[in-house]
């Protein structure tokens, strides 16, 4: 496989498979809190992830557990810049909308796009989300504190 890393995403991977790998009774006897899906908006594996996020939302529903979808934008044809902020929002849309509890997409890494990333933020807490969800390109970066004081500057706004 000869694929280019760029900010810990392989250049030309492309998915050709996705299903669920452990079930719900599974995470509930490991007593965890949550579970976590991915969601490949423009992907060839797109419409599995969106039914594989729905059935684990839907089975997750009568528990306790929080399901949490990293509703991911995946350049294609359909998509051409997956860091366009109307293609990250519409994957995020999908993931909320078939039953995610917290979502998780992108981080692009400058002040000026991260504030333009949250800003969906700062709508979606005013109409009751309970806060942000920050990945590993916030805590792996130079300055994890930093990025997370400026997303919670720009939530609070």
């Amino acid at each position: 496989m000869d694929h280019v890393r760029n900010n810990g995403i392989i250049k030309g991977f492309e998915y050709k498979r996705s299903e669920q790998l452990a079930s719900i009774e599974t995470a509930l006897e490991h007593g965890v809190n949550g579970v976590y899906v991915m969601l490949f908006m423009g992907s060839k594996v797109e419409l599995d992830t969106i039914r594989i996020t729905e059935k684990v939302a839907a089975d997750a529903l009568v528990t306790e557990l929080e399901v949490m979808c990293d509703s991911l934008s995946c350049q294609g044809p359909s998509i051409p810049d997956r860091y366009d902020s109307q293609a990250k929002a519409s994957a995020r849309r999908v993931g909320f909308e078939h039953g995610a509890d917290v979502l998780n997409t992108y981080c692009t890494g400058s002040p000026e796009s991260l504030r333009e990333r949250y800003e969906p933020a700062k709508d979606a807490i005013e109409g009751g989300a309970a806060g942000l969800s920050l990945g590993r390109n916030t805590w792996q970066s130079d300055n994890p504190a930093g990025k997370v004081q400026a997303l919670r500057i720009d939530a609070e706004r």
